[in-house]
């Protein structure tokens, strides 16, 4: 048994991402993806895990009314709006910003475990640590309590406990202000702002020669999804 495990369910502001079914090893299985023991074990104990009252998630493996580990990875959740490297990584848990916790698939199933971070904002990945274990030892047991991220913690000063699926964004765009003002926080469905947030970053990564950042708009596309569209102008 991982004891890190016991001080991160036991932190207050700690609770089950959603109340835990009777899970199987063979439903674990069935997710298609081999999963490292200290994970699963969690998974058997909680279904998940929502740490810092929900600023941080472990997502579950069966839910009714929340993202699980298979939903939240489909394509056509929110990666459909990023570059196609996003699709090599299985993500297993995220901050309230929209920071994603991952597994890089080509090698889970060798037995590789080692935990990615990808930054909210470009997805741009960076390795936290060779195991499971030793993320949830360096990183679940300080983000349960004391979380290394100032702006987080200044934001849950401020904002208090967020709601299951929702995730904080600063309005206007963090990458288009570049200012982490917390009287610019709003909430936002998780789905929808890590879309906004996909289209945001293709757009700005590549801009038109010459130009820059004339105003922002939320269209629908032909699903009925909110998309961002950047109008550029000449510099």
């Amino acid at each position: 048994m991982s004891r890190w495990i016991d001080v991160v369910l036991g932190a207050t502001g700690t609770t089950p991402a959603e109340p835990a079914p009777s899970l199987s090893r063979h439903h674990i299985e069935k997710l298609g993806f081999s999963l490292p023991p200290a994970h699963i074990e969690l998974l058997f104990r909680s279904n998940g895990v929502r740490l810092y009252d929900g600023y941080f998630q472990l997502f579950p493996t069966q839910a009714a009314n929340a993202w699980t580990i298979m939903s939240w990875n489909e394509p056509s959740t929110w990666k459909f709006a990023w570059p196609d490297g996003i699709g090599e990584y299985l993500c297993f848990g995220e901050t309230v910003w929209g920071d994603q916790y991952a597994y890089r698939r080509d090698v889970l199933n060798g037995g590789a475990t080692g935990v990615y971070f990808l930054d909210a904002l470009r997805m741009q990945p960076r390795q936290l640590s060779e195991t499971f274990e030793e993320f949830g030892e360096r990183y679940l047991v300080r983000n349960a309590t004391s979380p290394f991220d100032s702006v987080l913690r200044a934001a849950h000063d401020l904002v208090g406990p967020i709601e299951p699926g929702m995730h904080l964004v600063f309005n206007p765009p963090l990458l288009v202000t570049g200012e982490e003002r917390l009287d610019r926080l709003v909430r936002m469905p998780a789905r929808e702002a890590m879309i906004l947030n996909g289209d945001l970053w293709s757009q700005l990564a590549n801009p038109p020669s010459g130009s820059h950042v004339h105003r922002m708009k939320v269209v629908k596309d032909e699903e009925g999804r909110e998309r961002m569209h950047v109008e550029w102008a000449p510099t």
